[in-house]
């Protein structure tokens, strides 16, 4: 039976505060707590992280027994927990062929992906500042990116989160089920046009802010228990 709502939640800025920061793990133990008593809310984590990451994660959020995947790699990639099983949704990104062409010594280049080119920027560069630099030297009629609270992600054009979310949707049984999206940054954009309702911790950019119909007022893990309690509530029954 389906779940009376299907969430999608990014990760960094959403269900952990940011990369690099140690977790609230008392926040994340609520919030595994709160998904463990709630039955009729399926919990999937939306995020540029590799698979391997997002594994543990739901292992931390007690989902890892979930029959809805998780969308990985900026939406290249499912990752179903209870299976265990990883599934490209599009061909391997020619990771040599884009370094190639970056300026050498601004970015750092996250490991382990198959489908996304995630790069970090090297102090004392911001991640939109990254951006604006990696810009010139990407092919937009073959590779798009996207910029996240954390870095600054290059996938094929056409992939983003909105697209894994289609492709997992396509997949699983969400008969009668509100999707739900919960997002902080730029990136999430695509993730807000796929789902039936969007949501935001109080940190998020302004310009999620704006199209979001419910806007925490707590931030970060606080914020996505907030918006989940909050959903019974809020005119979706």
């Amino acid at each position: 039976m389906s779940p009376r709502f299907l969430v999608f939640s990014d990760n960094e800025g959403c269900i952990i505060k940011a990369k690099g920061e140690e977790f609230d793990l008392s926040a994340l133990l609520d919030l595994k707590e709160l998904l463990r008593r709630s039955p009729n809310l399926a919990f999937a984590i939306c995020t540029g992280r590799g698979v391997p990451y997002v594994e543990a994660m739901t292992q931390v959020l007690g989902i890892h027994r979930s029959g809805f995947p998780c969308v990985c790699e900026g939406g290249g990639v499912l990752y179903w927990p209870a299976k265990d099983r990883t599934e490209l949704l599009v061909d391997r990104l020619p990771v040599s062929e884009i370094l190639e062409r970056l300026p050498t010594g601004s970015f750092r280049v996250e490991p382990g992906k198959l489908c996304c080119l995630s790069l970090y920027p090297q102090s004392p560069l911001s991640v939109p500042e990254l951006a604006g630099l990696v810009t010139p030297y990407i092919d937009l009629n073959r590779f798009t990116f996207h910029v996240s609270s954390a870095a600054v992600d290059i996938t094929r054009t056409g992939v983003h989160k909105g697209f894994g979310i289609g492709k997992a949707l396509e997949a699983v049984d969400r008969t009668g089920a509100t999707v739900v999206g919960i997002g902080d940054a730029d990136n999430d954009l695509p993730m807000f046009d796929a789902v039936d309702y969007r949501a935001a911790p109080s940190n998020a950019m302004p310009s999620i802010k704006v199209r979001a119909d419910f806007v925490s007022q707590f931030s970060d893990t606080r914020g996505v228990i907030d918006i989940l309690e909050n959903l019974g509530r809020l005119g979706l029954s």
